[in-house]
């Protein structure tokens, strides 16, 4: 089976403008640095940016190349939809969605979700669930069957713009899985400045011990 890692980036953020190409302090940009951690992960055939079309976001083209990842163009609005042609596209029999504005993603953890729905046994897997660990860690996994009748079925905006929802509501076996709490005190996505900063902290610490 082929296991796509499909990340999520458009320019348009009313929080915190253009926080992909915000830098980090080894040298990478947080869209960079997502899809670096993507590709770490043991069991993932392939890494795709998938961005909005339209001008705009052609920026997006250059982090893609720079980390080796590949690039997919589909709705802005319309996410689920976007994850639908991306994955049809490059032929991925499995997808895991993680979304750009978590550069301490965790690759392994990435693993341990990927796992359930690649050994068979589940069409959905999270670690996004109500009991398990912080925003910015999170991922979900699911078929390529049920990404397909998703798209097909739902109807409601907040299906259509998180991807995930359907597909845990819908699954006919589904992992939730719990991440560790260390360093749950850390909310590492970006969303505000005061998320950039605790970030690029947690970045300088983790490059002071690697020292």
């Amino acid at each position: 089976m082929t296991a796509a890692v499909i990340v999520q980036q458009r320019l348009r953020n009313t929080r915190l403008p253009c926080k992909g190409r915000l830098m980090l302090p080894n040298g990478r940009s947080v869209t960079e640095e997502v899809l670096h951690r993507c590709r770490n992960i043991p069991s993932a055939d392939m890494v795709i940016l998938a961005v909005p079309e339209g001008e705009a976001d052609d920026l997006w083209q250059h982090e893609a190349m720079n980390t080796g990842a590949s690039f997919f163009r589909g709705p802005e609005l319309d996410v689920l939809r976007r994850y639908r042609l991306a994955a049809d596209h490059y032929g991925a029999d499995v997808v895991l969605r993680v979304t750009s504005d978590c550069p301490l993603l965790n690759s392994m953890e990435c693993e341990r979700v990927l796992d359930k729905v690649l050994s068979g046994g589940y069409d959905f897997a999270a670690n996004s669930g109500p009991d398990s660990f912080s925003l910015g860690w999170s991922c979900e996994a699911f078929t390529i069957d049920l990404l397909r009748e998703a798209d097909d079925w739902a109807s409601d905006s907040k299906d259509r713009e998180h991807v995930g929802p359907w597909p845990r509501r819908n699954a006919r076996r589904r992992a939730d899985i719990i991440i560790p709490e260390a360093g749950s005190d850390l909310r590492p996505s970006l969303d505000t400045l005061a998320d950039y900063l605790a970030v690029l902290r947690a970045f300088q610490h983790q490059m002071k011990e690697a020292a």
